[in-house]
Parts: C-alpha cells; structure tokens; sequence
C-alpha cells in the first residue's frame, strides 16, 4: 500500500498553528516576568525618599535610602534630623508606616514637635538685650517706669526685688525650662512614635494647636484618663506616657512656684515659656 505524502498546505497550517502558541506562550513569559519586576521592585522602591516609621525587627524613624524587603534598609534617622545614613540588616519581619513624602513636608507636619533652632547669639540674642532695660519687672499689662526715672513706686516701698534678685530669678527660671525642654523634646518623639497611634482619632479632641507650646500638652489634664482614650494593646506605652506627663506637669508647677517666690512677674514667666515652646493655658 502506497502512502500519499502530506499537502504543503498542511505543513503550513501546522507550522502557524506551533508558531501562534510558541507567541502566546512567550507572551505569558514576558508578561509574568514583567509583573513580578514591577512588583519586587515597588514593594521597595516605593518607600525611597520618604519618611517612614519603621517598627519590628527594627525600631526607628528616618528617610528610606534603600529597601529591600525582609534583608535590608538604609535610612537617614530622624534623631540626626535625616543628616547621617544607618544601615540596618533585617533580621525579621518588619513593617514601614510613611508619615511624610520628604524632610519638609514632615516638619511641616510635625511642627510642634521639631521647631526651627533658635540662634544662640545674633539677631534674637541682640533683641533681647536691646529690649532688658525696659522689661526688667515690666510687661505690657503691667508698665513700669523706666531706670532714667529713677526708682518705681514699687521699688521704694520695698516690695520689688532689687535688680541682682530680680536678673538672678531671670536666670533660674530660663535654666529650669531649659531643662523641661529637653524633657519635652524626648516626649514629642515618643508622642509621635508611639502614643499618637495608640491614641487615634482620640487624639484629636485633646491636642493643642499653639506654636507656643507642645501639642500632647492637652493631654495633660487627661493624664489619669489616658489608658481608657488608646486601644488595648496599648495600655503600657500609654501608662509609661501619663506618668511622663504627671512627672513633668509637676516640674513645671515647681519652676512656676519658685519663680513666684523670686519675684517674677506673670508676664516674664510667659514670655519666658515661648522662647522655650513651653508655654500652655493650663500651667495658668
């Protein structure tokens, strides 16, 4: 029995048919490999140049330099205000939150906790000393007259402290809320690491806008209430914070007390608390 060969046409026809799935095979190649690119790569990329609070197998704030999911980070840490690089090899599991896309925009932010450096001497320095004579025991409230006067009537009568009593209280009250400052800065980075999540939108009702002062200072008044405000988990972070707030509400009734005693005037004491961003309606 005698074969007869395959048409050409069936040659052909077979020849587009592996040609059409060797494409769509291809295709489905590229295209997985494509996603799983894009993927891999956003999952890490995605965090570059923002601020993240970092939580897990590592504990930090900063700027993401570099990330590679579960095996490395690199970040410029909040507490050099994002000018030197930590490199952190992950040794678990860890999670970024992004609290801001850039440096500026969290500051913006975050005002209230990270204000602008005062100048040590200068144009503020200048303007204090410029300004001295004439608010030595003197507000806008409560005027005085001036030293080319002679003595005030207060003065006279012996119920103003005289001026080495007077610049030595001065003195001792900015050396106390220096201090409290540095006190308040380390808890305006735990407010804002771990008591603003913990509080949530509880927060909200409590916190204080003024520039003068620290934001968490509303919550003060709340300080024996503040474990029912957060969520469970949260009760130790929040019982550690409202001891810190107790502790440092009691500091500054104590300056308060003292400067009082030395013969400060209410509106020294004011003025004194906003250069240190230490200045609040409660303390009053």
């Amino acid at each position: 029995m005698v074969h007869k060969p395959y048409h050409e046409s069936y040659y052909q026809r077979r020849n587009k048919r592996l040609l059409a799935v060797l494409s769509v095979a291809a295709a489905v190649l590229v295209t997985a490999l494509f996603i799983l690119s894009r993927s891999g790569r956003s999952h890490g990329d995605e965090y570059i140049g923002k601020i993240v609070k970092i939580s897990g197998s590592v504990s930090d704030i900063g700027q993401v330099v570099r990330y590679t999911p579960k095996r490395v980070i690199v970040i410029k840490p909040l507490a050099t205000r994002f000018n030197t690089t930590v490199y952190y090899q992950l040794a678990g599991p860890c999670t970024l939150t992004v609290l801001a896309d850039n440096p500026e925009t969290f500051f913006r932010k975050f005002r209230f906790a990270f204000p602008e450096k005062r100048p040590a001497s200068g144009g503020e320095a200048a303007a204090e000393e410029e300004s001295e004579p004439s608010i030595a025991g003197a507000t806008e409230e409560e005027p005085v007259p001036g030293e080319s006067e002679g003595k005030s009537a207060a003065e006279e009568s012996g119920n103003a402290p005289s001026p080495s009593r007077h610049d030595q209280a001065l003195a001792q009250f900015s050396a106390a809320l220096e201090a409290l400052e540095r006190r308040a800065a380390a808890l305006d980075e735990r407010y804002i690491s771990e008591v603003m999540d913990c509080l949530g939108d509880n927060r909200t009702a409590f916190e204080t806008d003024d520039f003068a002062g620290r934001r968490w200072f509303g919550l003060i008044d709340q300080a024996m209430n503040l474990v029912e405000l957060g969520s469970p988990e949260c009760r130790v972070i929040l019982e550690s914070f409202a001891r810190e707030l107790t502790s440092f509400r009691a500091a500054m009734e104590q300056a308060k007390k003292q400067a009082r005693l030395m013969g400060l005037y209410p509106g020294e004491e004011r003025d004194i608390r906003r250069r240190f961003r230490l200045d609040w309606a409660g303390w009053d």
